[in-house]
């Protein structure tokens, strides 16, 4: 009889036990009695008690306002470039985004520009006269050559030789273009853009007075596509003209054979 009331008080002392390590409830006697949590949609058990953990079982919105906001502390820092950047929809939902769509931090060089809503670098070409050119014909537009000092081609589609020049945009757009020559026996010249494929000027800039030296700026903007090739050009009318690198002065040298492309939008 003995044994049986120790073993009693032992099974009543390890609910006891079990009744303060889990979470308990009062029944209509008065009686405590252990509670099992039943969880749903991100919520789990664990050891009698419930946290946020696990699957959603349907659509869930946290609902905040001005005043009660929401906020995330101790978030690691990733290292990680493949790592994906978190976005919100129009919906106010999650998702998974791409850096490459969002392009975020642009890394190629050249002027940041915002075109529907992403960041992107602007294609630009500068280049300048490396030495003179000299041209002995008239009447022809002909490539210039000799722009082989390139300040910048963040796309590479520029090509340069000492008797041509070849540009191409990588984008249907707008583009600013601006070239400058100092031109020495100048007579009736025209420099431009020239479209290849066309076969015409697209932009250009005439000289009609007979000049021992003259100096010519085209600044425009104008629409280039990508299906196309395009080039620099100049057409004398005269022999013996020549597109000057650098002007020397008594009062030192300036570079001033230069042309540059950039897109607007």
């Amino acid at each position: 009889m003995k044994v049986k009331k120790l073993l009693r008080l032992w099974f009543l002392f390890l609910s006891a036990i079990s009744m303060a390590q889990s979470p308990v409830g009062i029944s209509p006697n008065g009686e405590k009695i252990p509670l099992i949590p039943y969880t749903d949609n991100g919520i789990t058990a664990s050891a009698g008690f419930m946290g946020l953990d696990g699957n959603l079982s349907k659509p869930t919105a946290v609902i905040t306002s001005e005043n009660n906001t929401l906020g995330l502390s101790g978030l690691q820092v990733s290292a990680n470039t493949s790592d994906s950047p978190i976005v919100v929809d129009a919906d106010g939902i999650l998702k998974k985004g791409s850096f490459p769509l969002i392009n975020i931090t642009p890394s190629n060089r050249g002027t940041v520009m915002a075109i529907n809503g992403k960041l992107e670098v602007a294609q630009e070409i500068t280049a300048k006269l490396a030495t003179n050119f000299f041209l002995s014909t008239s009447g022809t537009a002909v490539k210039i050559g000799n722009l082989s000092n390139v300040l910048i081609d963040n796309t590479n589609n520029f090509t340069s030789s000492s008797t041509a020049n070849s540009v191409k945009v990588t984008t249907d757009g707008v583009y600013l273009v601006h070239m400058n020559f100092a031109i020495l026996n100048a007579y009736a010249v025209t420099i431009g853009i020239w479209c290849d494929t066309d076969n015409k000027w697209v932009a250009r800039i005439n000289n009609f007075e007979t000049v021992s030296k003259t100096t010519l700026t085209l600044i425009t903007a104008i629409p280039m596509y990508a299906s196309k090739i395009y080039s620099f050009r100049v057409a004398p009318s005269g022999n013996g003209m020549t597109l000057e690198a650098v002007s020397a002065t008594s009062e030192g040298n300036s570079p001033t054979g230069f042309v540059s492309l950039k897109r607007l939008k």
